[in-house]
């Protein structure tokens, strides 16, 4: 199965091995549910400076790892935050933790395919 995110293209041209790719992929996922976490603790301390510079990380490894529609979604809650407008956060968290259970089940789904169990 291809996955959703052309892993293998990135695979391909980083001149890595799909071994190493499920490692990499592996630390985005944990990554990417600390930073939700993060947000969601930042937002209840009404820390947004930190709230905007969280969505402003998942922005760019979502980008640099091809999970476009995170990025997308990351985006356009960037985009907001740099207008101070935080009246929508909660949503756009929500919509981050659904859109990453979608990515791990590809990106998991595609290793396993291809025999590599992720750690």
């Amino acid at each position: 199965m291809q996955s959703k995110y052309d892993i293998a293209g990135l695979a391909a041209e980083f001149e890595f091995d799909l071994d190493t790719m499920s490692k990499l992929y592996s630390e985005f996922i944990c990554e990417m549910h600390e930073e939700i976490n993060e947000i969601e603790k930042f937002l209840a301390e009404e820390n947004r400076e930190m709230v905007k510079r969280t969505v402003h990380n998942i922005k760019g490894v979502t980008a640099n790892l091809n999970i476009h529609d995170i990025y997308q979604e990351a985006l356009i809650f960037d985009v907001l935050l740099k207008k101070d407008f935080f009246d929508d956060a909660d949503m756009h968290v929500r919509k981050l933790k659904k859109l990453l259970g979608y990515a791990e089940t590809d990106i998991k789904t595609f290793f396993i395919d291809n025999g590599i169990n992720m750690e």
